[in-house]
């Protein structure tokens, strides 16, 4: 069932990718600007993330980030969810769209921990391990980096994209809901304005 969502998530990546055309030339890379819960959720949502991101540039380019986070109630399975990808353009007039929703069903651990996903090196960021069963607790996540290499699927540069994820846990009762801002570009063209 995993596989099956990945050939499609990819599939459907790549046709808009080719739909929204941009010549790739220099090297991706990108900055991770905030990770939060989202707000619309309220007390459904049992995940809290500290207000700051300690923001890391390496010599090679590459960008990294550090927070920690709270669970407030842990389950054991994540039971369905839904990935919400939004672009907005960084120029002067910011115009935002969505791109792709992705609702996955009872083989949420399965997909939390699939080394072939783009999150595999944020999950492999997170100590302690934070796999299913969940368990409530402090989590700190050291030198988050972004999968480059399986970002190149999708026309990433020069936007700023917005990932929700919203994830039901035991019996499929709202659990979590998390907001990453992320900006993407390629080194060695020039950027447009900020």
């Amino acid at each position: 069932m995993l596989l099956t969502w990945l050939a499609v998530l990819s599939t459907v990546c790549q046709s808009r990718g080719a739909a929204l055309g941009r010549q790739k030339s220099g090297r991706l890379t990108g900055e991770i600007v905030s990770i939060h819960e989202c707000k619309e959720n309220g007390e459904e949502n049992n995940i809290r993330f500290s207000r700051n991101i300690t923001r890391l540039h390496g010599a090679d380019g590459e960008f990294g980030g550090s927070t920690s986070f709270d669970l407030l109630k842990g389950t054991r399975a994540v039971t369905k969810g839904n990935i919400r990808f939004d672009f907005c353009s960084q120029g002067v007039t910011k115009t935002c769209e969505n791109y792709l929703n992705w609702r996955f069903g009872k083989d949420g651990c399965d997909l939390w921990t699939s080394k072939l996903t783009l999150w595999n090196k944020f999950v492999d960021a997170i100590q302690p391990s934070f796999v299913c069963p969940f368990h409530p607790g402090h989590y700190t996540i050291t030198n988050i980096t972004l999968d480059a290499k399986k970002m190149e699927m999708i026309p990433v540069e020069d936007r700023e994209w917005f990932v929700t994820l919203q994830a039901y846990g035991d019996n499929e009762q709202p659990w979590m809901c998390t907001v990453f801002d992320v900006k993407l570009f390629r080194t060695g063209r020039r950027r447009g304005p900020k």
